[in-house]
């Protein structure tokens, strides 16, 4: 059935902006695979894909066994760094809309403090460039309110996009410094 949606929607065209790593086992097609079946296995994160049966996993994605834990992080992690990752969003996105998968009667906005307690920016104001930004400056980056431990940590915000019914259309990660109305402006550019 999951392979039938990843086939509807197109997954493998839409992943075709990721060249070919030659010498590499894995591809970008199985390591979003393996996050796809993993996340409708029920596995909450990707430390919990070592309680996985690699074997039976690596089926789903055509492989003879899924990537580990270890390897999963390096695929993404080589896929981050081609910076593809907001326009692979928006064609997913696009392509859920076209498909008639999401709702276009209304969509809802929501926003949520995450703290992050990594050693590597995921997210950061525009006056800095994410990969240059220096230990000096990451110290005096604004803190957003955490009410799980009602206080203010270092994190980010994540707004999803869904339709009446919830179903998520896309997910934005942005500073905490950056206000929710510019994010309505970028999220209705990427639905129009």
């Amino acid at each position: 059935m999951h392979h039938l949606f990843l086939q509807e929607i197109g997954f493998l065209e839409l992943l075709s902006c990721y060249p070919y790593q030659s010498g590499s086992r894995y591809q970008a097609l199985d390591a979003l695979g393996t996050i796809f079946h993993s996340i409708n296995l029920g596995f909450p994160s990707i430390e919990s894909l070592k309680l996985a049966n690699a074997g039976d996993l690596g089926l789903l994605i055509g492989q003879p066994r899924a990537p580990e834990k270890e390897t999963l992080r390096g695929l993404l992690g080589r896929l981050a760094s081609q910076e593809k990752s907001p326009q692979l969003i928006e064609d997913v996105a696009r392509n859920l809309l076209e498909k008639d998968r999401i709702d276009k009667e209304a969509f809802f906005i929501d926003g949520h403090f995450l703290p992050y307690y990594g050693l590597h920016v995921i997210a950061c104001p525009v006056k800095f460039n994410c990969l240059q930004l220096t230990a000096q400056q990451d110290l005096h980056r604004a803190k957003g309110y955490y009410t799980v431990r009602r206080m203010p940590l270092k994190g980010n915000e994540i707004y999803a996009v869904t339709d009446l019914q919830g179903r998520p259309l896309f997910f934005l990660t942005e500073s905490c410094e950056i206000d929710f109305r510019p994010m309505i402006a970028r999220s209705a550019e990427m639905l129009i």
